[in-house]
């Protein structure tokens, strides 16, 4: 890595990435998210009602 790279650019402040419960918000339909499996692995996909996931977040968005 070099010495001069902004490393805020890399991560996320505190509370701005966090896993939300779909039952106090909705997943977004249709959209690619991060989901958190019931054996408690991250993977990327679509959300499904009975597809294993107790959790979800949105992707991160890359700054320009």
């Amino acid at each position: 890595m070099r010495d001069n790279v902004n490393l805020s650019a890399f991560s996320a402040k505190p509370g701005e990435v966090y896993w939300r419960d779909p039952a106090k918000q909705s997943p977004p339909v249709g959209r690619k998210l991060l989901l958190l499996t019931d054996g408690g692995v991250a993977v990327i996909g679509l959300w499904h009602k009975d597809g294993g996931f107790q959790a979800w977040s949105p992707l991160p968005k890359r700054i320009k």
